[in-house]
């Protein structure tokens, strides 16, 4: 009698440490995601400080185009629970046509139109637009959703940075072309408007306006908003896009090096703080006597 009552309770002991870990596990999860830092470098790897290409991950010309990062390269993904960031761009002109992407001699994005392929034009108001994706594995088989993902900074090569700007903006929806294949003549759409420099406040539902250095020295500048307020939050379903502006005439080198994001998994934090709370509750059930 004894002996079977001495194994109801080592079971009920081998359940209770079972039911424990998990727990613990539930806990550790929650309370382990929080903000992460993200870049997303635009560079060859050798130019911007910090990068971690190994590679331009665009090519000329490219004017709808997808790459990968990992947690390997980007420690930041990690803190969130992703193993891999898929970025896609698309490179735009002032009158919302799709134009083709320069790696601007490995310093950073350029776009081919305008005066110079070599930089970003501020007199034809050339853009590039972003959309992120993250995924917990590297076969991109389950994305984290979610996110709430904040523009941080970004970093530019640029002269006479003063009255030459780069304004930030985030809208919803489908990204469409006019045609197929995509080329310099395509038009591009963002929820079905055209994704010109007229349009940029009717397609955006946040924005952050005049990123610029008041140094004039022709260098690299981490440059975060002059403007009032800043774009904190936009999900994963959301298209960021950055266009350059001039205040005075002429026309010099500005090249995107690198975009800094603050991604924060809340939601998901929040939902497993909640699963670890009634976990826990049942614990406190479970060895009352």
């Amino acid at each position: 009698m004894n002996k079977s009552m001495d194994m109801i309770l080592s079971g009920r002991l081998l359940h209770r440490r079972a039911f424990l870990w998990v727990a613990v596990l539930f806990l550790a999860t929650a309370l382990g995601a929080h903000a992460a830092v993200v870049n997303v470098f635009l560079d060859d790897g050798a130019h911007v400080s910090g990068s971690s290409n190994s590679g331009t991950p665009y090519a000329n010309n490219d004017r709808d185009v997808t790459w990968d990062v990992t947690a390997t390269a980007e420690s930041g993904l990690a803190d969130i629970g992703a193993a891999v960031m898929s970025v896609r761009m698309v490179t735009v002109n002032v009158n919302g046509d799709s134009r083709g992407a320069n790696v601007a001699g490995g310093n950073g994005l350029a776009v081919v139109t305008g005066s110079n392929d070599l930089w970003f034009d501020g007199g034809t108001r050339e853009a590039a637009l972003f959309q992120f994706s993250f995924y917990s594995d590297l076969a991109k088989t389950t994305e984290i959703t979610g996110l709430d993902i904040g523009l941080q900074s970004i970093v530019s090569r640029v002269q006479t940075g003063t009255s030459k700007l780069a304004d930030a903006f985030v809208g919803s929806g489908a990204v469409s072309f006019s045609a197929s294949p995509v080329d310099n003549t395509t038009d591009v759409f963002l929820d079905g408007t055209l994704l010109s420099a007229a349009n940029d406040t009717a397609n955006s539902f946040d924005s952050a306006l005049g990123y610029k250095t008041t140094n004039d020295a022709l260098a690299f500048y981490t440059m975060t908003s002059a403007a009032v307020g800043s774009i904190d939050s936009f999900s994963e379903d959301d298209s960021l896009w950055i266009r350059r502006r001039n205040t005075t005439s002429g026309d010099v080198a500005y090249q995107l090096g690198n975009l800094s994001l603050n991604v924060v998994p809340e939601p998901v934090s929040l939902g497993l703080i909640g699963v670890a709370g009634v976990v826990l509750f049942g614990i406190r059930r479970f060895f009352r006597v």
